[in-house]
């Protein structure tokens, strides 16, 4: 596989392709002035391998163009990093790929949408990082969410909200994962979903599941977020550089199937109809 040349340079940062080089270092990609901190490029054919397709998700789900979140005057754009408790809580739950990105090293992300027939929709963002990056990035996301118990934040259509979020018990599907449920309550109803993060080594993979109150059930994160953990484990492997024993060494999403997820959290979600 031909990997794109920013891709390469970034995964020669990571450790994860070694290319011998003479002469003086090559210049560093520019950065757009609308990318997120740290995230030179969007939509890599190489790093598009780790997004999910509508055949890795449950029937009803359809793929659409990605598009960010909006911005609220006076918040945050995706340029620029929250600096107080109560705007990165909002960014946790608005934008938590952004979140991700603040303490620095992202080389590369690519994103992904995909709406269900129920109204849920289920939005991905895949990045690399150089050096330990990628595990900062989690550090980061958990220790937002430890004071975040409850905030006021919007939905995608800007639909004022007020968040309370639980720790979500994963399973293991990766070096390291992450969760959260999610409930946002507002003027014309309620939204439930999760949060879930899968690393593996230098790559990170974001998904936001949200939906109309019990179209969204928690308990199938760890198997969705298996299917995308496959995907960053094939990414590296497609390069030549197999996971190491920190990460996974099989495809998750088969070595979990016959296993019952521990999808479980603060904030019940109550009952599906039907879940995705």
């Amino acid at each position: 596989m031909a990997l794109g040349p920013v891709l390469a340079a970034a995964l020669v940062l990571t450790g994860v392709v070694g290319v011998p080089r003479i002469g003086p270092p090559a210049a560093t990609p520019p950065t757009g002035p609308s990318d997120p901190p740290g995230l030179a490029i969007a939509g890599q054919p190489e790093l598009g391998t780790t997004l999910l397709d509508p055949d890795d998700l449950p029937a009803g789900f359809t793929a659409r163009p990605a598009t960010a979140a909006p911005t609220t005057p006076g918040r945050p754009t995706p340029t620029t990093p929250a600096t107080d408790r109560g705007e990165r809580c909002r960014t946790l739950f608005e934008r938590p790929w952004d979140l991700a990105a603040e303490p620095g090293g992202g080389t590369g992300s690519a994103t992904a949408d995909h709406t269900h027939r129920s109204g849920a929709l289920l939005r991905q963002a895949s990045a690399v990082f150089a050096g330990d990056g990628a595990r900062r990035a989690v550090g980061h996301l958990r220790e937002t969410s430890g004071g975040c118990r409850e905030f006021d934040a919007r939905l995608d259509d800007g639909t004022p909200v007020t968040v309370r979020i639980g720790e979500l018990v994963l399973e293991r599907v990766a070096d390291e994962t992450y969760g959260l449920v999610l409930v946002a309550r507002g003027e014309h109803g309620e939204v439930g979903g999760y949060l879930a993060v899968g690393r593996v080594g230098p790559v990170l993979s974001v998904l936001r599941h949200l939906g109309p109150a019990g179209t969204v059930d928690p308990a199938r994160a760890s198997p969705t977020l298996g299917r995308a953990v496959d995907k960053l484990v094939g990414l590296l492997r497609g390069l030549g550089r197999p996971p190491t024993t920190e990460s996974v060494t099989e495809p998750t999403a088969s070595r979990t199937a016959s296993r019952r997820f521990a999808g479980r959290g603060r904030g019940k979600m109550g009952t599906c109809r039907p879940c995705v």
